[in-house]
């Protein structure tokens, strides 16, 4: 049909995600320390992307630490 607009993804609720990568318990034992950033992405949805433009504005010379 032209000129209609569909979702191209269902935005139905789906089961639990099983993957390994998804399992959170993981970071129960985690202590987050000050000054720490978190990049969450959903897979696939421009991660590396998003941390270049966090690491852009903490470091906008590009002197990251650790970097030479």
């Amino acid at each position: 049909m032209r000129g209609s607009w569909r979702p191209c993804r269902s935005t139905s609720p789906r089961s639990a995600p099983t993957a390994p990568r998804f399992d959170n318990r993981r970071w129960a034992g985690f202590e987050p320390r000050p000054g720490d950033i978190f990049v969450c992405t959903p897979p696939k949805c421009g991660t590396t992307w998003t941390q270049a433009i966090v690491a852009s504005l903490l470091w906008p010379d590009g002197k990251a630490p650790g970097r030479s």
